[in-house]
C-alpha cells in the first residue's frame, strides 16, 4: 500500500478483464458438523459470486466442500479446514499457492474472500473481500492522515515495486 502511495494511480498494475479468465471465490467453511447454517450461508454467498461460465470455487473445509459438491457448484480445489492453531498457517499457505499457481497461469480475473464473522448477535454475518485486482484505497485514506509516515526510499518506480512484489510472492517453493 505504501508502495502505491509513491505514484499516480495510472500506473499501477491492473488485472485487465478478459472472456478466458475467470473469478475465484474462496470459502471458508467448517470441517465438523453442529454449526447450524453456518455453511449454507457461506455457500449462498458462494453462488451469488459464481455468475460467469469460468468461475471456480475454492473451498476451506470439508462439511462445506460436501455442501458444494451437493448444490453442483463447480469446485475447482478443496483443503480441510484447520482443526488446531499449529495448522492455520499450512492451510493459509496451501491456499495461497493455490491462488498463486493459477495467477501465474493466467487464469485469474478476480479473487473473492468470502468467511462467516460472529458479531454481537446470535447469527454470524458473511463477510465478501474482493483480493484481486487489488484496491488500495483503503490503505492509502489509512496513511493519509496526521502523523503518517514519510514513504519509503526505493530503488524502483511503484509500478515496477508492486509488480516484482507481486510476481516473487507467487514463484515460492
Amino acid at each position: 500500500a505504501r508502495a502505491c502511495a509513491l505514484g499516480p494511480r495510472s500506473r499501477e498494475p491492473s488485472i485487465a478483464p478478459a472472456a478466458d479468465r475467470g473469478s475465484v471465490t474462496i470459502a471458508f467453511s467448517s470441517e465438523q458438523g453442529f454449526v447450524g447454517a453456518f455453511n449454507e450461508h457461506v455457500l449462498d454467498a458462494a453462488a451469488v459470486e459464481l455468475s460467469a461460465p469460468g468461475d471456480r470455487l475454492i473451498v476451506v473445509g470439508s462439511r462445506g466442500t460436501a455442501l458444494a459438491v451437493e448444490r453442483k457448484l463447480p469446485v475447482a480445489w478443496t483443503i480441510p479446514m484447520a482443526t488446531h492453531g499449529d495448522v492455520v498457517a499450512q492451510v493459509a499457505r496451501r491456499v495461497a499457492d493455490e491462488v498463486c499457481r493459477r495467477a501465474s497461469g493466467g487464469e485469474l480475473r478476480c479473487v473473492t474472500l468470502l468467511y462467516a464473522r460472529t458479531s454481537s448477535e446470535s447469527a454470524s454475518k458473511v463477510v465478501v473481500t474482493t483480493l484481486l485486482p487489488f484496491d488500495p484505497t483503503p490503505y492509502l485514506a489509512a496513511g493519509a492522515g496526521a502523523g503518517a509516515r514519510p514513504p519509503p526510499l526505493t530503488n524502483l518506480t511503484p509500478g515496477a515495486l508492486i509488480v516484482s512484489s507481486s510476481t516473487s510472492s507467487c514463484s515460492r517453493s
